[in-house]
């Protein structure tokens, strides 16, 4: 959740004002976690992704369950 928090919270920064344009990508600097060596933690990333998808399935299937369930 943390990486989701710390996107979230540069949303302001891509606002219709402040857009996009190629000068400003080149600047960006994409935060990612690291492990003990300080490399990108790609395990941690994977998981997180894997975690991401299984709680939106369920979502979806458990809307799935009710609509079935509430339309005879």
């Amino acid at each position: 959740m943390f990486l989701a928090k710390m996107i979230t919270a540069q949303k302001d920064k891509y606002s219709y004002g402040l857009k996009m344009g190629t000068g400003r990508l080149r600047r960006q600097k994409i935060m990612l976690p690291v492990d003990k060596n300080s490399n990108p933690d790609y395990t941690y990333m994977e998981n997180y992704m894997k975690a991401l998808e299984y709680q939106l399935k369920t979502r979806y299937i458990d809307y799935l369950l009710q609509a079935n369930t509430n339309n005879p």
